[in-house]
């Protein structure tokens, strides 16, 4: 709750739960569900989870918690996907996105760039995310970590970045299209040209491993680009799309906040530095292959 508290103080519309793993005890579970009722009877944040894979009964289980929306990406495309994840078969994504849409909850379905797919394989990606037809498509841009199979990566240049998110946009023109990890790497400076090459929002603070940017400077990117940032009184209680104008109905607490706080120093941010279990792996993860080119 003290990170939503945290998160709802920096100007966020949204509060997303995150777990490692490919999925949840039961006693983990648990915690999730008590959390989302924390956060839905305490703030005015719209609430999400992203818990690895889950069945249509725990995805009811969320909704009736107070859950609206549901992350888990499918990563790359179909065709790359064997060359990023060995443990996690794509089918079983896609089995757990339909047992979220069961369940009457929202989607959130995107994946990561620059992971050596090939230009073909990212418009293949977008169209298999546009059958899916997710409520939002979060896009992460490759941070490489060390340690990892993708340490030797470069980051991508920030033109091609933008430029990726004018083509996602324009194979998926209804979804809310959000820049999320290793945008502040990837992009620099360049962050609001791919705001206005069609991006609807920003993942702000922490990500699970990684740190992000600093509250104050995302509302003021999107402020100076003559974008509203304020939320809507009953923002807490109406899952509706993020990017709708106008007031719309809805009954739910006031957001507890009179003035937002500018930096992560003056909330309880989630800090990946202090709060994340680390389980060294004994052996190293094998050399990556150089990428394909366009033609392959």
């Amino acid at each position: 709750l003290e990170h939503a508290r945290a998160a709802e103080a920096a100007g966020a519309h949204r509060f997303c739960m995150v777990t490692q793993g490919q999925g949840l005890s039961k006693r983990d579970f648990e915690k999730i569900v008590d959390g989302a009722r924390l956060v839905a009877e305490h703030t005015n944040l719209k609430r999400c989870v992203s818990i690895g894979h889950i069945s249509a009964d725990r995805a009811k289980r969320l909704a009736d918690a107070g859950v609206q929306r549901v992350h888990h990406n499918v990563e790359t495309a179909r065709s790359y996907y064997p060359e990023v994840s060995t443990t996690v078969r794509y089918e079983g994504r896609t089995r757990t996105i339909d047992a979220v849409k069961e369940a009457g909850l929202e989607t959130c379905v995107g994946g990561i760039l620059n992971l050596g797919e090939s230009p073909r394989q990212r418009v293949e990606m977008a169209f298999e995310l546009a059958e899916i037809d997710p409520t939002s498509v979060p896009i992460n841009l490759l941070n490489p970590r060390p340690g990892t199979k993708f340490a030797d990566r470069p980051l991508m240049d920030p033109w091609e970045v933008i430029k990726w998110v004018a083509i996602f946009r324009l194979i998926l023109p209804d979804a809310l299209f959000r820049l999320c990890g290793g945008r502040v790497e990837n992009l620099h400076e360049l962050q609001p040209l791919a705001v206005k090459a069609g991006l609807n929002g920003v993942m702000m603070g922490n990500f699970l491993t990684t740190l992000g940017a600093e509250p104050a400077d995302d509302r003021e990117m999107f402020e100076e680009l003559g974008l509203n940032v304020a939320r809507h009184p009953d923002n807490g209680a109406n899952p509706r799309p993020d990017n709708r104008s106008g007031w719309l109905e809805g009954d739910s607490p006031p957001t507890p906040i009179d003035e937002l706080v500018d930096s992560q120093a003056e909330a309880n941010f989630w800090d990946p530095s202090t709060q994340l279990r680390v389980i060294k792996k004994k052996r190293r993860p094998p050399p990556y292959p150089e990428p394909a080119g366009w033609g392959d």
